[in-house]
């Protein structure tokens, strides 16, 4: 007999922790056990004696919950709150908003790009062609800078997953605040470096996550030409694609009003500093990574 219960002892403390409702069943399965085991706690009639076995079970299940449910599950039960955390729709504007104002700051005031390296690297052919080494070398850093960005995002999302935004936000902005810094001290274009590894890390997050381009517009209006022709041929349109134009459609009027505001700030004599862009950037991905956990929650709270 003491051999018996020493083997229905796990048993026996799970359907006292059932009977207590200290442990809910997820699924059905878990269900059917407990179910089976609280007929055999039944017919063994000693449930005074499975307390502290319940006791037991539910501080295991307690240790297995992530700690950090709870607070973002009222933060997600807040509705203005909620009603403030991002869409892909409204990051990827701002990211494209931002990446035509700051091109337009950069090719106004220092002749070329820290977004688009398709520029840059024509500007290093025709340096090269001409032997202007100089020139040269400034563009193949922006190259390398760039991609360096690209890198660090990428190793960062390998190696913290969804932590990631914690190291690459504050990275973009003292990138940019670094640039800053140093164009006060000196007049030289050697600072923009600074500006294309933020750049690389800001196209990479929209690149790799929602997969959009954003610093570019030439997919984006081949898109948008071929969904023009099947409309006036009287073609049908799949759903799909009539989605991707219009998210098309949004990043280029996004980037074209960034150019706007930039150009409209440099003609009035204001030059924007670009750390306001880098602290930009840095509250776009918090703001994304907040939504995300939100959708974490939200999806947990409609399995259990």
């Amino acid at each position: 007999k003491r051999h018996c219960d020493r083997m229905w002892l796990p048993c026996r403390a799970l359907a006292a922790a059932v009977l207590s409702e200290q442990l809910v069943p997820n699924t059905a399965f878990d269900l059917q056990i407990s179910r089976v085991v609280t007929a055999e706690s039944a017919a063994c009639g000693r449930s005074n004696v499975l307390k502290p076995h319940a006791r037991f079970v539910s501080k295991i299940q307690r240790r297995q919950k992530p700690q950090h449910v709870d607070l973002h599950a009222d933060l997600a039960r807040k509705p203005v709150i909620k009603g403030l955390l991002p869409n892909g729709a409204m990051t990827m504007g701002s990211l494209a908003f931002l990446a035509g104002a700051v091109d337009a700051v950069c090719c106004t005031k220092y002749r070329c790009y820290t977004n688009m390296m398709t520029g840059n690297s024509i500007i290093a052919g025709q340096a090269l062609a001409i032997a202007c080494w100089t020139k040269f070398a400034f563009v193949a850093s922006m190259l390398m800078n760039y991609v360096a960005g690209v890198a660090i995002f990428r190793l960062a999302s390998l190696r913290l997953g969804a932590r990631k935004f914690a190291i690459t936000s504050p990275l973009i902005f003292l990138a940019h605040s670094a640039a800053d810094a140093v164009s006060w001290h000196w007049n030289t274009q050697w600072h923009l470096l600074l500006l294309a590894l933020g750049a690389g890390l800001a196209n990479a997050f929209s690149s790799s996550g929602p997969e959009v381009v954003t610093n570019m517009l030439t997919g984006h209006w081949n898109s948008l030409a071929n969904l023009l022709v099947d409309l006036i041929c009287g073609r049908q349109v799949d759903p799909k694609r009539q989605k991707a134009a219009k998210r098309s459609l949004g990043i280029a009027v996004a980037l074209m009003l960034g150019v706007v505001a930039a150009q409209t700030l440099l003609q009035k004599g204001i030059s924007p500093r670009f750390w306001w862009f880098g602290a930009a950037y840095a509250a776009i991905f918090a703001w994304h990574d907040l939504g995300k956990q939100r959708q974490a929650v939200e999806s947990t709270q409609t399995l259990v």
